[in-house]
């Protein structure tokens, strides 16, 4: 258009760099949009909101801490406030840890010591739940998955063993139990004791202990208010802060002031699984028993099913029960029951509960080991007051923890939407197996049917050819959707819903291509039909030999437009096959996508587009082709 000589002039050139320019900005406005999909494709409920190409965890340290913690308490933003003493912290605030603590030698001895008979009931497995970022499988969760299904051989397996009612393996979840629940129990199902099993199998860097200490101070600004000050206003108290108020095993060695409330906190909202109880009160509870059955020991046998002669007989637990009519009586007794009869009012005193939990342990482990708080506080310059305000270095100790791992936090990151997509769709799903039978049997179909009919109107040129391929070119005036209920009530009256043969059978013959192809067959010579006739060929010898060995080219182009076809195909395939092993990559894609966070959704088409992108990339050619040949005919 613009001559060699006339490209030197000023004018010219402007206009060249101008064109130049406009075709950039298209590049940058088509390729901007992908790489943010591609970075968002990263990410989870953390740091969805991020608008960013490059996820913010692979160049800061912060932002890879934080997404730590959002994985390593679940998701849950108030685990990670009781574990370290951070109120009202969320994850998108939490910074990284100041000193470190001189404890840490300590509690990594201490957990190392009871790694294979630690009370389930004090830690929390890390990375086994997300409940915001939706179809994510942290990767303790998929491991568990892995070796149910290793043990049972089969989702089914699974569900009739642990009487689980899992629809699929996608669906597999598990929910940690929070003990700080007062209402959570130990395991009282087959899956839950697998899963503590499997939870205590795990090594202690994944554990998140609960911190009773942090749950009595936060019990505390509930009642009394987020301000220290209002505590110490109201119960004449002069705590610095609010990690100098104890937690004591016993309300003996608490200070009085707090007196009335360690009462209220363990007998009314601390689990009872933290409580050990004196065997010496079971006396009172055996008159308790009586009390509330009215000495009628033939009920109390009936409503438990025992068998026992009289209420001395009753065993007194220590510790709570896990079937559910004996821990109510136990928990009647240590919440106090009131006799409607007598007025009187039976209740374990509390002289008579001592607290268990981690905390407690880990003061109990440092006493043997120092002799003496004040022992302690020399030999490691601390200062505490009281063994009751002695914290566990958790947040120290797993940030060591997070320092050692950070390059395998990043690749963990980075990939495990895309691990996850591809599990459900090709591991535990048959997308992918689906969408590869279909889109193979539509190019067999395509490659056969419409080049015989073409064939049959190009070589032998029938009078009505007109009113045929002016039939076949009215089939694409109306939209597939008219079509899709009159299909799929033929293919059911035909018993082929969710087969393939639903699939394939209603595209099986394409107007378009047969006119596309009976326009190139016309324009090969006759000559070569003629000569091949004279050398005795049959007729499937010219056809194969001949005229389908001269169309590669086109034969291209069909077999690109029904690979296309097919591995889009959406409505269709979900609407005649509905059983989930028939569904195809589309319908599962869809179904992911309704259930799952922005990160799985974008990996999900991410992972979708990377056939199709292939077949642009190595058969341009073609499809430039594709675009030649119907101007050419």
């Amino acid at each position: 258009m613009i001559s060699l000589i006339g490209r030197r002039q000023w004018k010219s050139r402007l206009l060249i760099w101008s064109i130049y320019i406009v075709l950039s900005a298209g590049v940058v406005t088509m390729v901007y949009p992908f790489l943010l999909m591609l970075g968002g494709s990263t990410k989870t409920s953390l740091d969805a909101a991020e608008v960013t190409v490059m996820p913010r965890y692979l160049v800061n340290e912060t932002a890879l801490y934080r997404k730590y913690l959002e994985g390593f308490f679940n998701e849950r933003s108030e685990a990670m406030q009781n574990a370290y003493g951070l109120w009202d912290a969320t994850f998108l605030k939490v910074s990284l840890p100041g000193e470190s603590s001189p404890l840490i030698a300590d509690w990594q001895s201490f957990v190392a010591d009871r790694e294979k008979s630690e009370n389930v009931a004090w830690f929390v497995l890390a990375y086994l739940q997300c409940p915001v970022s939706k179809n994510a499988v942290p990767f303790n969760l998929s491991k568990l998955r892995t070796e149910l299904l290793r043990e049972n051989g089969s989702i089914e397996a699974v569900n009739l063993k642990y009487q689980t009612s899992f629809p699929n393996v996608s669906a597999f979840y598990v929910v940690p139990a929070n003990f700080l629940n007062r209402f959570v129990t130990s395991a009282a199902t087959p899956f839950a004791q697998r899963v503590e099993e499997f939870s205590l199998a795990q090594p202690v860097m994944w554990r998140a202990y609960v911190d009773l200490s942090n749950f009595f101070r936060s019990y505390l600004r509930g009642e009394y208010g987020a301000s220290i000050a209002a505590l110490n206003g109201a119960l004449g108290t002069s705590f610095g802060s609010w990690s100098d108020v104890p937690l004591e095993a016993t309300r003996a060695e608490m200070p009085p002031a707090l007196h009335k409330d360690y009462e209220a906190f363990v007998r009314n909202v601390l689990n009872p699984v933290f409580l050990q109880v004196d065997s010496g009160r079971a006396l009172e509870f055996r008159s308790y028993l009586k009390a509330k059955y009215r000495g009628d020991i033939a009920a109390f046998n009936e409503r438990r099913g025992t068998a026992v002669t009289s209420f001395e007989e009753v065993v007194f637990p220590t510790t709570r029960p896990r079937q559910s009519i004996e821990k109510t009586d136990w928990d009647g007794f240590l919440e106090g029951w009131t006799d409607d009869a007598t007025g009187s009012r039976y209740q374990l005193p509390i002289e008579g509960i001592r607290l268990t939990g981690p905390d407690f342990a880990f003061r109990e482990y440092l006493g043997q080991r120092y002799g003496s708080l004040a022992r302690m506080n020399e030999m490691l310059g601390t200062a505490h007051s009281t063994w009751g305000v002695v914290a566990m270095p958790q947040q120290a100790a797993q940030f060591v923890d997070f320092q050692k791992m950070q390059g395998w936090l990043k690749w963990y990151f980075t990939t495990r939407n895309y691990i996850d997509v591809w599990n459900y769709l090709v591991v535990n799903g048959r997308g992918f197996f689906n969408t590869l039978i279909f889109c193979a049997l539509s190019i067999l179909a395509a490659l056969t049917v419409d080049p015989i009919a073409a064939y049959a109107l190009s070589r032998f040129k029938p009078r009505s050819t007109y009113k045929v391929l002016l039939f076949l070119m009215m089939t694409m005036a109306f939209p597939a959707m008219v079509t899709q209920i009159p299909m799929f009530l033929l293919l059911r009256e035909l018993g082929m819903l969710n087969t393939f043969w639903a699939l394939i059978l209603p595209g099986l013959a394409n107007g378009y291509h047969i006119f596309l192809l009976k326009g190139f067959f016309d324009s090969l010579p006759r000559e070569l039909y003629e000569s091949a006739a004279i050398d005795g060929a049959s007729e499937p010898t010219i056809f194969f030999n001949i005229t389908m060995a001269l169309s590669k080219p086109i034969l291209a182009v069909i077999a690109l437009g029904a690979f296309t076809h097919a591995y889009a195909a959406f409505m269709f395939a979900l609407l005649i096959c509905q059983d989930p092993k028939m569904w195809t990559l589309m319908v599962w894609l869809f179904q992911l996508q309704q259930t799952s966070g922005q990160g799985i959704v974008y990996a999900a088409l991410i992972v979708a587009a990377i056939p199709t992108l292939l077949v642009f990339v190595f058969c341009q050619n073609i499809i430039m082709r594709g675009i030649v040949v119907p101007v050419e005919k």
